[in-house]
């Protein structure tokens, strides 16, 4: 029984060893990209708006055969609306840690200010 708990133990922690919990707290649907401490981009996760969502690198290890030679952490979180624009970006994020879009720094909205013919906005 041990042995089965401590293999448990060690599947758990290899799976926290890279990877985010993303929640978009928000009403618009954002994409967040995940960015190593060396600015190599090491994936991207779509969220519906008031989910969460998740990430990790352990596919990218299981299909490379083995760790990163570098470190990537601390991970950078930049959110983006559908239309590409930066929502936030949430900078410094440990492993395993729950990432909400209105907790990093930027304008938190999408979308475009509306103007009419005259330039002035609606």
């Amino acid at each position: 029984m041990l042995r089965i708990t401590s293999i448990f133990l060690l599947c758990v922690s290899c799976l926290q060893a890279g990877s985010l919990r993303l929640e978009n707290n928000t009403s618009f649907p954002l994409k967040a990209v995940v960015q190593g401490a060396d600015g190599s981009v090491l994936g991207e996760v779509s969220v519906a708006p008031a989910k969460v969502g998740s990430w990790t690198d352990f596919n990218d290890m299981a299909i490379k055969g083995k760790a990163p030679a570098r470190s990537v952490t601390p991970f950078t979180v930049h959110w983006y609306c559908s239309a590409g624009d930066t929502f936030s970006i949430s900078e410094q994020i440990s492993t395993g840690a729950l990432v909400r879009a209105t907790d990093g720094s930027g304008k938190k909205s999408c979308g475009t200010d509306k103007k009419d013919k005259t330039g002035s906005q609606k």
